[in-house]
């Protein structure tokens, strides 16, 4: 008896042991996900002697459907709630049936943080709300994006990173196109080649996040490489799923 007791103790340590495993990977897989494509993209742009000079980042969460006015109230009180620096919220005049209410950022708490935005939009199913966020910097750091948004336990549906850099000169972009696409492990969906310019679509298996493109294909990866002779260097963006930023 007392055997079978220490089996069954010995066999829920091993249990509780697994489930917290699990649990752990389970998150540190979510985590990855959202956490490393920037970082990923710069790493890849630099491996192939590109110079960044800037990176931008547009975040959007859905926070669901209100029925009334006062439950638009409470959905935009507890999003505020999750932004404790910003002190002050500005909401715009209506319009088309969509109001969008806007933090005033301080600079000096948040320098990479560039924009958060509630929209809500009325419909006949109610009010359709969500948030964005946008970041910019030329700062090649995003441990304060990720802290933020580690510390805002809410989900992201659609984010979107671009960077920009350049590399010296006028190379072969066939070449480097090529190595980056290479480096990414994407495949060629479209694209644009003309002298001193090509703009690609592709896409890579390793983020989940894609758009849909021709004949029923997706499209998860976009670089543009254009050769400026003013500046004697070629302009790079790279952007997931699409490039956010003129190029």
């Amino acid at each position: 008896m007392r055997g079978e007791r220490a089996m069954i103790k010995q066999i829920g340590l091993i249990l509780s042991c697994l489930i917290t495993i699990i649990f752990y990977s389970i998150h540190s897989v979510e985590g990855s996900n959202r956490e490393y494509k920037l970082e990923e993209m710069i790493e890849i742009a630099e491996k192939n002697q590109i110079s960044i000079t800037s990176w931008q980042g547009y975040l959007k969460a859905d926070l669901g459907t209100a029925n009334s006015d006062k439950e638009v109230n409470k959905i935009v009180r507890n999003t505020k709630a999750k932004f404790p620096f910003i002190h002050e919220w500005i909401t715009h005049e209506p319009e088309n049936h969509h109001v969008t209410v806007e933090a005033k950022i301080d600079k000096q708490v948040t320098s990479q943080l560039y924009k958060i935005q509630i929209y809500i939009t009325e419909s006949n199913e109610g009010f359709q709300m969500f948030l964005t966020l946008q970041f910019k910097d030329k700062s090649l750091d995003g441990e304060e994006l990720h802290q933020l948004l580690d510390n805002m336990n809410l989900k992201m549906d659609k984010e979107y990173y671009t960077i920009n850099g350049y590399l010296e000169g006028k190379p072969d972009l066939e070449k480097i196109t090529t190595n980056l696409m290479d480096g990414f492990g994407a495949d060629y969906i479209e694209g644009v080649k003309e002298e001193g310019f090509q703009s690609i679509s592709g896409f890579t298996s390793k983020w989940e996040e894609s758009i849909p493109a021709k004949n029923n294909k997706k499209v998860n990866l976009q670089m543009g490489l254009r050769y400026s002779p003013d500046q004697e260097r070629t302009n790079v963006t790279i952007g997931t799923p699409i490039i956010i930023t003129e190029y």
